[in-house]
């Protein structure tokens, strides 16, 4: 037997969860204690849905491959030898300029 762990994948996990799977709880009760409201959350769907979502964000980082250049800080160091990492601060709009301009580049 071995010492290691075995770690599922988060993916695996997530949809391992039947998708029919509902949590229920009570949430208003009559002066007698007893319940008279309840509320269900669709546990199995939002498994499947974050599972899903963190496929198709997967994928899109295998696409793009790496960040743009612009993206990345800059490393500088003072007269004492301390590094100093700075990086542009990018507008949503120009983040999606640079990221639409890194797939293309990745298409050609």
């Amino acid at each position: 037997m071995s010492d290691k762990a075995c770690k599922t994948p988060l993916i695996d996990l997530l949809r391992s969860v039947p998708i029919t799977h509902r949590a229920e709880w009570e949430i208003q009760w009559a002066e007698d204690g007893t319940p008279t409201g309840h509320a269900m959350s669709p546990i199995g769907k939002l498994c499947h849905d974050a599972a899903d979502r963190i496929a198709e964000l997967e994928a899109t980082i295998e696409r793009v491959g790496e960040l743009p250049k612009s993206w990345m800080p800059v490393l500088t160091s003072n007269e004492n030898g301390q590094i100093t990492a700075t990086r542009r601060v990018l507008t949503p709009g120009q983040c999606a300029i640079e990221l639409q301009a890194a797939l293309k580049e990745e298409r050609t």
